[in-house]
């Protein structure tokens, strides 16, 4: 597989509705690992965020999955806003097919800087604003 470099999302224009949480597992070959995966900044596990990202300048919507470190399943509320701290895209190739993927450090709500990850990235980041 053939990746760019990661680049840092500005995401304050749009929101994100949370829709669900699963375990993420590395794929080799067509066969899915027996444990889940750990991210390797922190060894905590690696969570996938489903969520419906809203665009209102551009009046569009989508959905993606988001990767997030976190030492428990990150949760909200069904069709709750949610924000990503350290939101980033990495798009890549693999066998003619482009794709990306997102990834970020933590989750919060809206009217909270209380996060639902425990890397020592965003603890850090909190710890200073």
């Amino acid at each position: 597989m053939n990746t760019l470099n990661e680049l840092k999302l500005d995401s304050s224009d749009l929101k994100f509705r949370y829709s669900g949480t699963a375990e993420h597992f590395e794929w080799n070959d067509g066969t899915r690992a027996e444990h889940q995966t750990h991210d390797p900044d922190t060894g905590h596990p690696l969570w996938k965020v489903r969520v419906t990202i809203i665009d209102p300048i551009a009046e569009a919507t989508s959905t993606a999955t988001i990767t997030v470190p976190s030492l428990t399943p990150p949760t909200a509320p069904f069709d709750s806003e949610i924000c990503f701290d350290g939101l980033t895209v990495k798009f890549w190739l693999m066998n003619g097919t482009m794709g990306q993927s997102f990834k970020a450090d933590a989750i919060t709500t809206p009217d909270t800087t209380a996060s639902t990850s425990t890397s020592s990235k965003s603890s850090k980041a909190k710890a200073s604003a």
